[in-house]
């Protein structure tokens, strides 16, 4: 479930539904330990924190089609955000160890409508490409935290703290 493209987009004049969006996840140079792929698993589509139309796998090749119904209204005069996730995983479930990871968004096809006025439009009107992110595999150091002491708690008691730890990226991504 990690985000391969975030799109901020701003509405003008009037509410606009989206009822599908075009997406096409790209996978640059994919390395896993069973060799080099360019295919994802789960792409989920995101509007403002929440999850809108199911996932789908990616084959590496086919433009993905959400269909949204009127799960994605873009309202007039404020900011939003499309975030594209995915697993880094090829179609066998294979994590990737190497390689770079983006997201566009594809020009529709009278997939918008203004709320007030019903006039369709296409959203995009032009194709987004989204930052290519690099993936990598590092170490994570994980400990307990030297400044919590060892406790001792009587069962069924209500916000009880069970630990402290620290956690230290040990690379430099």
């Amino acid at each position: 479930n990690t985000v391969i493209g975030k799109f901020k987009i701003h509405g003008y004049g009037e509410d606009v539904k989206v009822s599908s969006l075009l997406v096409k996840p790209l996978v640059t140079s994919g390395t896993t330990a069973s060799g080099s792929t360019t295919n994802l698993n789960n792409i989920t589509v995101y509007f403002n924190g929440s999850q809108v139309g199911s996932s789908a796998n990616y084959d590496g090749t086919a433009t993905l089609t959400f269909q949204l119904g009127s799960q994605m209204i873009l309202p007039a005069g404020t900011d939003s955000y499309i975030e594209i996730r995915a697993d880094l995983q090829n179609s066998t479930s294979i994590n990737y160890t190497a390689g770079t990871v983006s997201a566009q968004l594809t020009v529709g096809a009278s997939n918008g409508q203004g709320q007030n006025s019903k006039a369709t439009l296409n959203f995009p009107t032009s194709t987004i490409v989204g930052t290519s992110l690099t993936i990598q595999t590092r170490v994570l150091a994980v400990s307990k935290n030297t400044g919590y002491a060892n406790t001792s708690v009587n069962p069924n008691i209500a916000n009880v703290k069970a630990g402290s730890f620290t956690l230290q990226n040990q690379s430099s991504s």
